[in-house]
């Protein structure tokens, strides 16, 4: 009986070491490779072929590859696995920091499985039309530092706009979206309008003046945020725009604090909404307020703003009133009647005879 369980042991370890001899075979160089995950990190040197050998037939469980550190360049007009050849469990990749320069719909094909999705720290100078058609299932998505330097910032909201907008995606399960670090300026007011489910939206590290988005958009957006930007001011419009947004984060922006802001800090302060890292949200003009805690401001000069505004508008009504005044009267002509007291002034023909005869 011993010796049977022994042979049975034996044989199931042999089996074991045939498998892991058989990823191992299969692993394209300088990789890790077991049953469910292909990882090559550091890959220097390597090509856009590495992933020619990561073949579905040898791994059928396959579900994380990651690849990262090696030269991919361009790779659009060819499905990085082949044609025609899906990984229909792959669930995480990550090819950060990998150089690519260009993507198009051809080149992620073979993920339609992918959920958490990393291209971020590369050196993207084109992207092709629709590049995540095949990618239904997205939930994450990291585009932080995607951009090569030679991309001009405004260049670089249209190809955000060309990746969202004009998708065929309706992009059902994607849920959060990371663009950190990408030096954007501004952005497409209509970006965003596909991802009706989107919850976390992270924008920090840019250099964005404003967050423009379109009525409508983004109605599941709870988190947002903008922290390390260029923003000045934030409109209320935000809480009226994004209705269940709850959690915000616009530290360290120049933020000037008057009356333009107050109504913004004040729905902030009032509502059950959250703001990130308040030790850092602080005041970068006017010059009476810089370096205090947007929190803590008591007082935006809004009191003194109300009386100017209403000082000027009353004397722009009295100037008004007096300018049409002047021009009334100056195109009156009065017409002047002689005075006439009783009969003294009617000649001798006018004289009036007697009523009756």
């Amino acid at each position: 009986m011993r010796l049977l369980a022994a042979v049975v042991l034996a044989a199931a370890a042999l089996q074991l070491n045939a498998q892991r001899s058989q990823f191992e075979v299969d692993c394209p160089r300088v990789c890790r490779c077991n049953k469910t995950s292909i990882e090559c990190i550091a890959a220097h040197a390597q090509r856009s072929n590495i992933f020619l050998r990561m073949r579905p037939e040898a791994y059928p469980d396959l579900d994380t590859l990651v690849v990262t550190g090696a030269s991919l360049g361009d790779l659009t007009a060819s499905n990085l696995f082949g044609e025609r050849v899906t990984h229909r469990i792959l669930s995480l990749v990550n090819l950060s920091d990998n150089a690519i320069s260009a993507f198009d719909s051809s080149t992620f094909e073979g993920l339609t499985a992918v959920e958490y999705f990393y291209l971020n720290g590369n050196a993207l100078t084109m992207v092709g039309e629709d590049p995540f058609r095949w990618n239904k299932r997205l939930r994450v998505l990291d585009i932080s530092n995607i951009f090569a330097r030679s991309v001009m910032p405004a260049e670089r909201s249209k190809i955000l706009w060309r990746m969202f907008a004009k998708s065929s995606n309706e992009f059902i399960n994607l849920q959060e979206i990371i663009i950190r670090g990408n030096s954007l300026v501004s952005l497409q007011p209509e970006t965003f309008c596909k991802q009706q489910g989107l919850i976390r939206l992270h924008l920090t590290d840019n250099k964005l003046t404003s967050f423009a988005f379109n009525d409508g958009c983004l109605p599941s957006l709870k988190v947002l945020d903008l922290s390390q930007n260029e923003l000045v001011t934030v409109p209320v419009r935000l809480w009226d725009g994004l209705p269940v947004l709850n959690t915000i984060d616009i530290s360290s922006n120049p933020l000037r604090c008057d009356c333009a802001l107050a109504p913004f800090i004040e729905r902030l302060s009032e509502s059950a909404s959250s703001s990130l890292n308040q030790g850092r949200t602080t005041c970068a003009s006017p010059a009476s307020r810089k370096g205090h805690n947007v929190f803590d401001v008591e007082d935006f000069g809004c009191s003194s703003h109300h009386r100017i505004l209403i000082f000027a508008l009353i004397l722009l009504v009295l100037s008004a009133a007096f300018i049409l005044t002047r021009a009334y009267l100056g195109h009156v002509k009065f017409i002047h009647l002689p005075f006439v007291a009783g009969y003294s002034k009617l000649s001798e023909n006018e004289g009036v005879g007697p009523q009756f005869v």
